[in-house]
Order: structure tokens, then C-alpha cells, then sequence
């Protein structure tokens, strides 16, 4: 069975957002027998691995997440919201995409790059979503939002902080909008536009 290491580099992007970048390679010091094809010895081929890492974090992590804040800037939510946001890539212990936890977004490495069901740039403005939520005061979003579907807000908060979060991710991609029916019902093109207005309403102020 492998065994894997972590290399770890980070980079502070735009809006001091601070990227902390861990890639997965086979740990030599504890089964010497892995990657044979990366050198003859086990200095050789630690020191190709580590090169390889380096030239796959450059170009694909960090240059998709510069690709995710420039998304988010060319959206019409407010760019303080990004200041100084840590931001981890890398495995992700749980089989899910992203994240948001104190005060930090995880992004797995495919997904980052928008390998899977959803862009880069829709689950970073989702998780950004979640950003504003934790910082500002969210339950008179949240019952607006209910109140637009015309659902209860009591039994329901969680999913509709998804949904709202969801929204975030469609102002910040906004290539194809992304339904996940998270109340079993799409969501109308006019409701939309007007959960998008309240969102924008409380990110701004």
C-alpha cells in the first residue's frame, strides 16, 4: 500500500488572500520501494518529486485560484469580503468539494481547478457565501429568502443558508447557473434574481 507525504507551499494572491497549497507524493522515508520511476536512487527521486510538485502547484492550484478571486472581483459582491481570506487546497478528509470552518475555506485539489460537477469559481463564491454569513448578521437574509419561496424559516435554516450560498456561486460564475433543487423544486428565474438582490443588499452592507 503507499504511503504519501505532504508538500506544502504557499502563496498570498490578490486582496492579501493568504493560499496555503498541499500536494500528496509518495513518502520515501517510509517505504524507500515507491516511485522507482523518478530516479534511480531515493535522493533522485525525492528531489523529482518535489520539482514535479512545485511545477503542478504553480499552474494549476495557485493559477486557479487566481482565476476564482478574479471571478469573485468581476462580480458585483463587495471585494472586502476577500481581504486577507485563508484559503487551504488539498485533500479533503470528507467526500465533498469545499468547505468553510473557522474563518477558513477548504477547497479540494480537482475541484479547485473545477474538475468535478462544479466550477472553481461557483464553489469558491459559495464558500464565500458561507464567509459572509459567518461574519454578518444572516437570519434577516434568511427569513427573506424564506419568504420568497414561501416556505417556513424554523425547519428550514440550514438548507436555506445552502441556498443562499448557492446564489453567492452563481453571481461569481456566472456562465451557467447551478440548481441544486435543494428544496426538492427549481428555483424561478424571477425568484432568483430576487434572493441575488436581497444577497447583494446584505453583502454590501
Amino acid at each position: 500500500m503507499a504511503v504519501y507525504r505532504a508538500i506544502v507551499r504557499k502563496s498570498t494572491l490578490k486582496h492579501k488572500v493568504e493560499v496555503t497549497c498541499r500536494i500528496l507524493v509518495p513518502d520515501l522515508s517510509v517505504d524507500p520501494t515507491q516511485a522507482l520511476a523518478c530516479g534511480e536512487d531515493t535522493y533522485e527521486r525525492n528531489e523529482n518529486l518535489e520539482r514535479f510538485a512545485e511545477e503542478f502547484m504553480e499552474p494549476q492550484y495557485f493559477g486557479a485560484m487566481r482565476r476564482n478571486i478574479e471571478a469573485y472581483e468581476n462580480s458585483l459582491l463587495p471585494t472586502r469580503l476577500l481581504y486577507k481570506q485563508p484559503v487551504e487546497i488539498g485533500p479533503i478528509a470528507i467526500n465533498i468539494p469545499a468547505a468553510y470552518g473557522h474563518g477558513v475555506i477548504f477547497m479540494e485539489n480537482d475541484a479547485v481547478c473545477g474538475i468535478g460537477r462544479s466550477t472553481g469559481e461557483f464553489l469558491f463564491g459559495h464558500e464565500m457565501g458561507h464567509k459572509a454569513m459567518d461574519v454578518k448578521e444572516e437570519e434577516m437574509l434568511i427569513r427573506e429568502i424564506a419568504g420568497i419561496l414561501a416556505i417556513g424559516y424554523d425547519f428550514n435554516e440550514e438548507r436555506l443558508k445552502e441556498l443562499a450560498a448557492d446564489e453567492f456561486g452563481n453571481m461569481v460564475d456566472t456562465r451557467r447557473v447551478i440548481d441544486r433543487c435543494i428544496f426538492h423544486y427549481p428555483v424561478d428565474e424571477g425568484r432568483r434574481k430576487e434572493i441575488q438582490r436581497r444577497i447583494l443588499k446584505f453583502a454590501w452592507n
